[in-house]
Parts: structure tokens; sequence; C-alpha cells
């Protein structure tokens, strides 16, 4: 069974369309440690803070409250936006060819 920090942070990572070394890179630590936090292994202080810079995302709060909390809705295309708004956490699964498809869609805007 998947933790509600796997879905979480698995979904995001799949709609953003990057691989966990692409994301483990961008966020500034080694896959292998991005991995651990993948599988639902709590995250660092820096890992959440760096997180929430490059997404938008509050990893901290969007875990305990079930469903994903932005503090800015620009690092993200409206459609991915709207999307993981809509995700219901507690319950859902990982839908990895819905996922695959708005990331088809969409492109993420790149930090200045």
């Amino acid at each position: 069974m998947q933790t509600k920090t796997e879905r979480l942070i698995k979904t995001i990572r799949i709609i953003v369309g990057l691989t966990q070394e692409e994301m483990a890179n961008a966020i500034g630590i080694k896959r292998v440690t991005f991995r651990t936090y993948e599988k639902g292994r709590k995250g660092s202080h820096f890992f959440y803070e760096r997180f929430k810079k490059l997404y938008g995302i509050d990893l901290h709060q969007s875990t305990e409250m079930h469903k994903i909390i932005f503090v800015d809705t620009t690092l993200l295309s409206a459609d991915k936006v709207a999307y993981l708004i809509a995700r219901d956490f507690n319950t859902d699964t990982v839908p990895v060819k819905k996922a695959k498809a708005i990331r088809k869609r969409s492109v993420i805007r790149k930090e200045p």
C-alpha cells in the first residue's frame, strides 16, 4: 500500500515530467535520497523548502492535509495545477497513464 507522501511526490514528479534522477538534481540531492523520500520516508527541511521553491508546493502541509497546498501556482501550467488540486491523496493511487497524458499537453515553466 502506498503512503500519502509516496502518492503525493510520485504524482507530482510524473506530472512535471521528470525522472527521479532529474528531480533529485533539480532539488540538489542524490537520486537514492530522493527515492527514499518518494517511497514514503519523511523528507528533510531542505528537501521540503527546495521543493516548495521549485514547484510552488508545500509538501509538509500537503501531506498533513491529504491534498496539495500550493504556495505559488505560477510555477506549473494551469492544467497541471488543476489536476493536482483535484486529486484526493488520501485514497487515490498514482494514475500513471492520466498523469503522462497531462504532462504531454503542457510544459513546466522553468526558473529564470
